[in-house]
């Protein structure tokens, strides 16, 4: 433990480490800042180990300073691409896919009932599929839901 206060170059990669660990579990990888930070601190660590840079904190200040500014350079389009990559709201994993529920009202391929199902106020549509009306009552299956909405259809048995 003594070792990572005296060495300079330890301390840069503890710093780095806990910057890193910061941007992820805290900050849900938000900020890509501090990885720009982190990997500075690694290497101006690594140029300080090997003997390019005296060891002192003005030397490591810049350096952390100048280097940050280098990987912002090189890195900020991989990494807001990485960061931006999202499903297609069409293709969300869908808890509700496969649920069955006994409808409340009559329920139109045109039109929406509201029902209510776990504490929630759902829309509930007919697939596209579906032509017929299905009555009060009918036993339906749950196929796709999107915020608020549930498309169903009759379970035939």
């Amino acid at each position: 433990m003594p070792e990572l206060f005296t060495s300079l170059p330890t301390l840069l990669s503890f710093v780095g480490v806990a910057l890193i660990i910061i941007e992820i579990l805290v900050l849900g990888f938000s900020s890509i800042f501090l990885i720009f930070v982190a990997v500075a601190c690694f290497t101006t660590a690594i140029l300080m180990s090997i003997g390019l840079f005296e060891h002192s904190i003005l030397n490591a200040s810049v350096s952390v300073a100048i280097f940050s500014f280098v990987w912002a350079l090189f890195l900020w389009k991989p990494l807001r691409k990485l960061q931006q990559r999202q499903q297609s709201p069409e293709d969300q994993p869908n808890s509700f896919s496969g649920v069955t529920f006994f409808l409340s009202e009559d329920l139109a391929p045109s039109t929406f009932i509201v029902q209510e199902y776990s504490g929630i106020n759902w829309q509930v549509f007919l697939t596209p599929d579906q032509s017929q009306v299905l009555g009060k009552g009918t036993e339906v299956q749950v196929v796709k839901s999107e915020v608020g909405k549930m498309y169903v259809k009759a379970i035939t048995r």
